[in-house]
């Protein structure tokens, strides 16, 4: 945010900040639940009702292994104190406010009871779908501008083409086709060559024996092939 944006220290914000349309994200409380089961805390399936099960129909199971680690793991999931808990609701769309009575009415649900709102902010993590399924992005945007993209494009390369002469271009591709027969060529026998030089270096008697058996016949034969 530029320094311009920024409010100055102790200014007081009222509901008419947020506009119309804005996307929020609203911090509050939970309700308070007590103390709760695993079943109804962490949503838990719980065990059989009948088959031979007796006073663990809603227990939590095991909590550990054997010997190793002989200990139960930090944040292992079990029966607790439910709810109290600092929640934030992302992405909330700002439907109407009002300065004088104070409110700041949203689409969707809040967390907590009716004094438990903290902190209302812009949204953060407001994506291109949501934008699109609230109305206020087209769901054309998009394509139009990859229509129009592609026109540009297509229109700047026809305007190339057709200023180059078809003998220019013909000639052209000659010439780009000799430069690359000829760095080919070259590139074959520098490789060749370098090939030979290490074979003769890591292993000379083969490479002597091969000479003399062909009389240098060998060497006219790679020539040749290249």
């Amino acid at each position: 945010m530029h320094k311009e944006n920024l409010l100055p220290l102790g200014q007081e914000l009222k509901a008419d900040h947020f506009k119309t349309g804005q996307f929020v994200d609203v911090i509050s409380v939970t309700k308070g639940k007590g103390f709760a089961g695993v079943m109804k805390k962490w949503n838990f399936k719980g065990g059989n009702a009948s088959h031979g099960a007796s006073l663990s129909h809603r227990s939590a199971g095991s909590t550990g292994q054997n010997t190793t680690p002989a200990r139960v793991l930090p944040g292992k999931k079990m029966a607790g104190r439910m709810g109290v808990e600092r929640n934030t609701i992302f992405n909330l769309e700002v439907l109407d406010t009002s300065a004088e009575k104070g409110y700041i009415l949203v689409k969707g649900c809040v967390s907590g009871l009716t004094r438990s709102l903290e902190a209302v902010s812009m949204a953060r993590k407001i994506t291109l779908d949501e934008l699109v399924c609230s109305g206020v992005v087209s769901k054309t945007f998009r394509t139009d501008s990859v229509k129009t993209f592609n026109t540009q494009i297509s229109s700047e390369v026809s305007k190339m083409v057709s200023s180059l002469a078809l003998d220019s271009m013909v000639e052209n591709k000659k010439m780009i086709r000799a430069a690359f027969d000829e760095q080919v060529e070259k590139q074959i026998v520098n490789e060749s060559l370098s090939g030979l030089s290490r074979w003769v270096d890591e292993r000379p008697q083969t490479a002597f024996k091969f000479m003399v058996e062909n009389n240098g016949k060998g060497k006219k034969k790679l020539k040749s092939k290249l």
